[in-house]
């Protein structure tokens, strides 16, 4: 009866305990579920963090290949390619507005999405060309595809969360129900058999916490056998696990020294492998060997200084650079191509450990081309600025030029009519032709001002050099040379079979004097001067001191043995007045200068070389395919003289008015004069003259402007062309309207006299 109460006691406590498989299931389900929310809340943070990182990263990137793409578009103002590039890059779903501007702040394309409460990452970007800011582009990006992907994605990771956490607590509580139940019913039937007196009772089942108590001592034998066999069980697990590891190590060394040796072959660099101990080569690839031209076995097991590729001094510099910081980049080095030609690379290299082996893995790439490229642009840009400074000093002559000759119109012009009513014994007769010798030298100095100005030499005839260096070879000014330099001896080498090129002879025999007079002042004591002339065919570009391109050039070289000049003053002995300032030579400066102006006027080319044993200046003339028209013989002025014919002058300044009429009058032609082109549309309108003399260069309407006026009220209006100025795009503009001659001022008596008679005797068309 005691033992029966003592069963009915156990199973009512039993009863009233709470059930291990709820409590258990619902524990780690709850448990499982904060740790899976919390993990997807730290995810979805870390995530968000990183879009963002990963915005900004792509926004950067995109305003740098934007600013990038759109230089070539914004510095040519090609507003399709610009809109064109900027919609590609607006049709991003991470684009939420571009816009670019210009460097005044021109707007030249926007794109803007409407608001949609997202961040937004913005990035201003410079649009460089030529390290010159030409605009500016601002593009912002959006997390609004970010965001909804990973709202996307955290919705359906919280649901499979959810649902993985309820599925784990039915599941659970089922597998506790079917696992605890049957070994809880035998431990409580044998619990109650115990209580009845059977204390042989072998519970089978009996292996959980629940049954403390009355199996503590079995449960702590249990957990003695069940400690030794979970650390047997650990202990084989981390052996697996070591075991796996290694393997996995091996695999991933084959796998490594794999991809290194695919690299080391496929690369397009050059790339080769030596021992920093003996310095002898371990491998190179096939891109080294192309670059060295040397074979494979030709490399192996040698030393890069023995082969020659490299000097000692430059692998002693690379071993001292790598010991102090393990690795190079991009260091510039001199190579030798088999023994043949020197090139010039940028290496990078670096310490590695290779089967126990300390060796300096080396990347070579070839900048030969580079360099020569850089040379050559350095060069251009030095000879462009040279041109440019001769063009503005061109400028800044021909305008000073064409006041002068206005000044010297009246000293040149005026002797010509006191000497015709002078009698032939007058004692002013000297006086008066001294006046206009000094005039026309002074307009020989113009002249040099306005070969300056570029434009002078437009009148040009086909010449032979040849010709032209004779002439200069009996001129007083060749004279006068010899008899100042006694002890330089001056060779002339003409080429008998020289081709004709088109020019104008005055300034080529100016330049040959300007090159003479400079080589002969280069010599100090005795010396030889050679002029020589040559045919050159250029059949790929020359660069000298001037780029000479190809084709067929007639050559003037002038050559000294003089002491040479230095390097500074060779870059600058064509600048006007260098050569007397800086240098100390005689004349007025300008004539390099003249020289300079003069070729280029012809299309020409300049090469200079010099050394302490000399100089050679060489002019490259293009020829042509011509024969060469015979001069006219001079004619007296009294066989041009007009009869009563009347005469326009058309000019601004008053004394050039007078000038005109004054020996326009004496030639026997009817003179009038106004000041402006308004004027003379004025006059033309009540009045019909034979032809006009008219002035280029004036204030409001100049000639070109004038004379289009005038022939279109009177068309067929005959017209000479005066100016003191260079013979410009307008002169040209106004002789295809149907102008006659251009006359330089000062003009003589002579000049006008021949070329209004010529004018005025032409069919009208």
């Amino acid at each position: 009866m005691q033992t029966k109460s003592r069963g009915s006691l156990f199973s009512f406590i039993y009863r009233q305990k709470p059930s291990i498989s709820k409590n258990l299931a619902f524990s780690l389900s709850f448990i499982v579920f904060l740790v899976l929310f919390a993990l997807l809340g730290i995810l979805y943070i870390k995530y968000s963090m990183d879009m963002i990182r990963d915005l900004e990263k792509k926004a950067d990137e995109h305003i740098s290949r934007i600013t990038g793409i759109l230089t070539e578009s914004v510095w040519n103002l090609d507003e399709k390619s610009i809109i064109g590039i900027s919609t590609e890059f607006a049709h991003s779903e991470l684009v939420n507005s571009i816009r670019i501007i210009d460097i005044e702040g021109a707007v030249l394309f926007e794109f803007k999405n409407p608001p949609d409460g997202f961040l937004k990452i913005s990035r201003t970007g410079k649009i460089i060309y030529k390290d010159n800011v030409i605009g500016f582009a601002e593009i912002s990006l959006s997390l609004k595809k970010y965001k909804k992907d990973l709202s996307q994605i955290f919705k359906v990771t919280a649901l499979i969360f959810t649902g993985s956490a309820l599925v784990l607590y039915l599941a659970t509580g089922i597998l506790l129900r079917v696992f605890l139940r049957k070994p809880l019913n035998d431990l409580y039937q044998g619990m109650i058999q115990i209580a009845r007196g059977n204390f042989t009772h072998n519970f089978k089942y009996a292996k959980h916490k629940e049954l403390s108590g009355i199996m503590q001592n079995f449960l702590i034998m249990k957990q003695m056998v069940k400690d030794r066999e979970s650390a047997f069980i650990s202990a084989n697990t981390m052996l697996k696990q070591e075991i796996a590891e290694k393997k996995q190590s091996e695999e991933a060394l084959r796998e490594s020294e794999s991809k290194f040796k695919n690299l080391f072959e496929l690369s397009p660099q050059s790339i080769f492998l030596e021992e920093v101990e003996t310095g002898l080569i371990v491998d190179v690839n096939m891109e080294f060997c192309k670059l060295t031209q040397f074979k494979s076995n030709e490399l192996i097991s040698k030393s890069s200084e023995d082969l020659k590729i490299f000097s000692k001094s430059d692998k002693e510099t690379l071993i001292s650079a790598l010991k102090q910081s393990a690795e190079v980049r991009g260091m510039e080095i001199d190579f030798m191509v088999k023994d043949t030609s020197k090139g010039r690379a940028m290496i990078s290299a670096k310490l590695i450990q290779l089967k126990g082996k300390l060796l300096i893995l080396s990347v070579l790439l070839d900048i030969t081309e580079y360099k020569k490229a850089l040379k050559e642009k350095e060069e251009l840009q030095e000879r462009l600025a040279r041109s440019t400074k001769m063009e503005a000093l061109g400028l800044l002559a021909g305008g000073v030029a064409h006041d002068l000759n206005n000044i010297l119109s009246g000293i040149v012009s005026y002797p010509d009519l006191l000497l015709m009513d002078i009698p032939k014994e007058s004692k002013l007769r000297k006086p008066i032709e001294t006046i206009k010798s000094s005039g026309q030298r002074a307009a020989a100095v113009v002249s040099d001002l306005l070969t300056l100005a570029r434009g002078i030499a437009s009148t040009k005839e086909t010449m032979n050099l040849n010709h032209i260096l004779d002439e200069y070879l009996q001129s007083p000014e060749f004279h006068d040379i010899k008899s100042l330099h006694p002890n330089v001896r001056i060779t002339v080498l003409p080429r008998s079979d020289l081709l004709n090129i088109s020019c104008s002879s005055i300034h080529i025999k100016k330049v040959l004097m300007n090159l003479v007079n400079n080589a002969v002042e280069a010599i100090d004591n005795s010396g030889e001067v050679i002029i020589s002339t040559s045919n050159r065919y250029i059949d790929q570009p020359v660069k000298g001191y001037d780029e000479v391109r190809t084709g067929e050039y007639a050559v003037l070289s002038v050559k000294d043995t003089g002491s040479g000049i230095s390097p500074d003053n060779l870059k600058r002995i064509f600048e006007p007045f260098y050569t007397k300032k800086v240098m100390g030579r005689s004349g007025t400066g300008l004539g390099l200068a003249v020289v300079w102006n003069t070729i280029k006027e012809h299309d020409g080319y300049i090469d200079v070389a010099s050394s302490s044993k000399g100089s050679v200046f060489e002019l490259y003339f293009p020829i042509v395919r011509k024969e060469i028209f015979n001069i006219k013989n001079h004619v007296a002025v009294e066989d041009y003289s007009g009869n009563g014919e009347k005469i326009l002058v058309i000019d601004d300044e008053q004394h050039q008015q007078m000038i005109a009429c004054g020996l326009l009058t004496r030639l026997g032609y009817d003179a009038k004069a106004v000041g402006s082109g308004y004027q003379a549309i004025e006059y033309l309108e009540k009045h019909d003259v034979d032809l006009i003399l008219l002035d280029m260069i004036m204030p409001e309407m100049n000639g070109s402007e004038t004379y289009a006026r005038i022939v279109k009220n009177k068309p067929g209006q005959k017209a000479l062309i005066t100016s003191g100025f260079a013979e410009t795009s307008d002169v040209k503009k106004a002789q295809k309207m149907g102008a006659g001659p251009y006359i330089k001022k000062p003009y003589t008596l002579e000049k006008l006299a021949v070329t209004i008679k010529i004018e005025l005797e032409k069919q009208s068309v």
